[in-house]
């Protein structure tokens, strides 16, 4: 599990926290509440109640409330979000493409440290889109599951979903995974809501696996200080 809540925390969401785009955490006052729910295979495991807490030079720093759904359990702590600063480091320029149209990219880097695993991000962004048309993230570490490759593109920026009883429009993303778990992900970005994260669909196994298992995080509750 651990490894799991690290690549959804830093791949592909921190590839776009940066401050300089219309859903990061940066924009928002202490204070700024966010309740996901993540589901296994349909079933209800875990509830992640975030504050926002304080924004510093590099990180959003959250209250955190765990919330077992089996047990009720609920455990605190304090966690803690890299910011990419604004532009990054330009390397190159691509064209890409999305649906009929073609964007020229910027390809940007970024290094950082989340949950103990060292991530080297690029992402593509293009004058006019407020979201990246591409992510790219790999992770590497002392521990297996410390390493992996996760990599996604845009596949449209007006795709409708019901988040916390709200009609929103978001960008949807679609990619895969690569490492000692590997399969395919999905995620749904949304100005509205804090962080922007709206949902995000894993399906991963080992590589000789003959089923993977599905995991669903998806925002049930927000509220944004002003």
């Amino acid at each position: 599990m651990k490894w799991l809540m690290v690549l959804l925390l830093a791949s592909p969401a921190a590839a776009q926290e940066r401050a300089d785009v219309p859903y990061s955490w940066a924009r928002h006052k202490p204070g700024t509440f966010l309740k996901t729910r993540m589901t296994s295979s349909g079933t209800a495991i875990v509830e992640y109640h975030r504050t926002l807490k304080e924004i510093t030079d590099k990180e959003a720093i959250f209250d955190l409330v765990t919330v077992s759904i089996p047990t009720k359990e609920r455990k605190a702590s304090v966690q803690k979000l890299f910011l990419i600063q604004p532009g990054g480091e330009n390397i190159a320029e691509e064209t890409l493409k999305l649906k009929d149209r073609e964007y020229k990219c910027r390809v940007l880097k970024a290094n950082y440290e989340q949950g103990g695993v060292k991530m080297d991000s690029k992402f593509w962004t293009a004058e006019g889109v407020d979201f990246p048309l591409k992510t790219l993230e790999v992770g590497t570490g002392a521990e297996r599951w410390m390493n992996f490759e996760s990599g996604a593109l845009l596949v449209s920026l007006d795709e409708e979903l019901v988040v916390a009883g709200r009609k929103l429009k978001c960008a949807k993303y679609a990619g895969t995974v690569k490492g000692e778990q590997s399969g395919t992900l999905a995620f749904w970005l949304c100005p509205e809501v804090p962080g922007g994260m709206v949902r995000s669909e894993t399906e991963l196994g080992a590589p000789d696996a003959k089923s993977k298992m599905k995991m669903v995080i998806e925002t049930i509750e927000f509220e944004v200080k002003k």
